[in-house]
């Protein structure tokens, strides 16, 4: 963005002086406007569109290096493949996909890409429709454009997934990997579908209970400072109790009380609320991260198993 020559007009509310009077006079009214050439408003857009790509490369490295990881944890239980180093599975995705799938990811990535920022546009006309009260056939066509972009996005977005998990074990380009990734769905749509419905459901059971559920354990926490004092106390007198504790200098931690009561400080806040609304922000978005590592993995296999009953079948 920094490479974009800007003009502006910047017109500032400032006292200005009257020049037939010389006193000052109050300006209203004025405000700062923007203006791009032609060539400008291509350098935003390519901008925009790079740092979009940029992120789903990102994005579809790590969908790659969790699916190289699984394929090849696998593969060698199954004694199908012979790895003499199995240590660091994801930065060896990693260096992989970098080293030798890099344009296979980059045109998944583009494809999303493109999707996500024609949806973009039609999600802002949709808005834009709204606001300027068009008629019920304008809304009804744009929300319509906008269903079927975002459905085709989060299609696309799990042949991706798929697609990377066939170039690990087959080594094919994006395009035939994508295609045959399509074929086995179209050969197997139950067990496409119950194994889509089932991860979504684990996956949002798991963010309910888990984010929920810890919310709830440190709004409780913070609450009831004293019941972890005590807790902490028994903990500190079983240390203490410990052979050897003499020897590990544990004797002082129980002086007049300074573990637990520093502990049970700490728990203490003025807003309880504003610090429970945080932790569960946290406590979420970890929560968030792991499900969808855990979706990506569960697919992941049940895309392996699919294929591998597929190839029994052919075979017979």
């Amino acid at each position: 963005m920094l490479a974009v020559a800007v003009h502006a007009e910047v017109v500032t509310s400032n006292p200005m002086e009257d020049p037939n009077t010389g006193l000052p006079v109050n300006v209203k009214g004025m405000y700062r406007t923007f203006h791009f050439n032609d060539k400008q408003w291509y350098m935003i857009f390519m901008w925009i569109f790079g740092a979009v790509w940029a992120n789903e490369i990102v994005t579809a490295m790590g969908s790659f290096a969790i699916s190289h990881a699984v394929v090849m944890k696998h593969f060698i239980d199954k004694k199908m493949w012979n790895a003499p180093h199995q240590c660091l599975p994801l930065s060896r995705g990693y260096i992989n996909a970098c080293m030798f799938h890099m344009g296979s990811i980059a045109f998944g990535a583009f494809v999303i890409g493109v999707l996500r920022i024609i949806t973009a546009i039609m999600a802002y006309l949709s808005r834009q429709n709204d606001q300027k009260g068009g008629n019920v056939a304008s809304k009804v066509a744009c929300m319509a454009c906008v269903c079927c972009l975002s459905c085709l996005t989060s299609l696309i977005e799990l042949v991706n997934e798929m697609a990377y998990v066939e170039v690990v074990m087959n080594g094919r380009g994006y395009l035939s990997a994508a295609y045959h990734v399509a074929e086995v769905t179209l050969k197997n749509p139950i067990t496409a579908v119950t194994t889509i419905g089932t991860v979504k459901a684990i996956k949002y059971t798991g963010l309910i209970l888990v984010g929920g559920g810890g919310t709830l354990l440190t709004h409780w926490i913070l609450i009831h400072p004293a019941v972890i004092q005590h807790f902490v106390n028994q903990s500190v007198s079983k240390l203490q109790q410990m052979p050897h504790a003499d020897t590990l200098h544990l004797q002082n931690l129980g002086n007049n009380g300074t573990v637990a009561s520093a502990f049970s400080d700490s728990l203490y806040t003025s807003n309880v609320m504003g610090m429970t609304i945080m932790c569960g922000i946290v406590i979420f978005t970890i929560t968030y991260t792991f499900m969808n590592i855990f979706v990506s993995v569960a697919h992941t296999l049940a895309y392996i198993n699919v294929t591998a009953e597929d190839q029994k079948q052919e075979d017979a």
